[in-house]
């Protein structure tokens, strides 16, 4: 009988003949055992190891136990002979694994010898397309700006997490809210355009440019976009008051939308003529909490965003919260409902 790639451990073997009858090779054994009141060898063979195999119990589930596997610096990892060896252990593991290496003695692949790992696969980005322009104006600003990009297959299984990557002007404007929407599971992502109008109206510019592009991980390796990166410009120069546009005849202030909201909402008020703006969010005890405009105004149609933040930036509790314009002579107040 021929025994390879095996290991032969504190095991009661008893012969009754001094007849060699086992080759043992490339394994793991004992150098005797007892047969009768005899010591003699029990096998022939070369290339063999006496060491401790470093075996564990596979734990199944809970406390439930399953068959011996190798420990991290068992001696048996790698130690086997490719020649003559099946191609798979015996829960259908490639052996060897790697390719053109060699086997791990006994039944089972030792995860540490598994391949090296592969990237995410290729893929392209879809939409925006290269050299798109996007010009916001009063009648788009309550749209939705969405990324697109066909999927990533991960070749060892593992889960595709998607995160953006963004230059120039782009990452001053477009943000994210809410951080954990920075990177997804899903191949598309969305900023409303009334959230990079904000950020533009903040700073006084008109017209932002740069590249996007979208990067593949499975925690490990990176895939970029095939395609990418993509250029993409957005123009507010369009926010003002356009032609055929109505000044308004009254101060306003309307409701906010969305509300109920989480965790943004915007606010829209009118001013029939120039004047000095402030806009403020109140707790129902009347202190304010943020101030969202503070500025001398042109007529016209305005909107603010609110992210559910204070002036130092932390975010607020859930609950009903005030807010107040007062322009010139003109004040109002109104009511919204954050929720968590």
């Amino acid at each position: 009988m021929n025994i390879t790639n095996s290991i032969l451990w504190k095991l009661e073997i008893y012969t009754h003949t001094s007849t060699v009858s086992l080759n043992v090779e490339n394994s793991i054994i004992q150098e005797a055992q007892y047969s009768d009141s005899f010591w003699y060898p029990w096998y022939t063979g070369t290339d063999n190891i006496e060491l401790d195999p470093k075996f564990m119990k596979l734990i199944i589930r809970g406390d439930e136990e399953g068959d011996y596997h190798l420990q991290d610096w068992s001696p048996a990892i790698g130690a086997g002979t490719a020649s003559g060896a099946p191609t798979t252990d015996i829960e259908g593991n490639p052996r060897p694994n790697p390719a053109d290496s060699n086997p791990d003695m006994g039944a089972y692949e030792h995860p540490l010898a598994d391949p090296a790992p592969e990237p995410p696969s290729p893929f392209d980005l879809v939409y925006p397309f290269n050299d798109t322009t996007i010009v916001l104006t009063r009648t788009n600003f309550l749209d939705t700006l969405y990324f697109a990009w066909n999927q990533s297959i991960a070749t060892d299984g593992d889960k595709i997490t998607y995160r953006r990557e963004l230059t120039g002007d782009l990452p001053e404007y477009i943000r994210f809210i809410v951080t954990s929407d920075e990177e997804t599971t899903t191949n598309i992502y969305k900023v409303p355009y009334h959230h990079i109008e904000h950020y533009m109206h903040e700073a006084g510019v008109d017209v932002i440019t740069g590249t996007w592009t979208v990067i593949a991980t499975d925690g490990t390796l990176d895939t970029y976009a095939d395609n990418g990166p993509f250029k993409l410009t957005i123009d507010g120069s369009q926010l003002g008051i356009e032609a055929g546009e109505m000044v308004p005849e009254t101060f306003a202030l309307h409701a906010n939308y969305p509300n109920p909201f989480n965790p943004t909402t915007t606010i829209s008020y009118d001013l029939p003529e120039q004047a000095q703006v402030t806009l403020g969010i109140y707790n129902l005890l009347g202190k304010q909490i943020k101030t969202l405009v503070n500025q001398s105004q042109d007529a016209g149609k305005r909107i603010a965003v609110w992210d559910g933040t204070d002036d130092l930036g932390r975010q607020v509790s859930a609950g009903v919260y005030l807010y107040q314009i007062q322009a010139g002579d003109f004040i109002q107040t109104r009511k919204m409902l954050l929720l968590k």
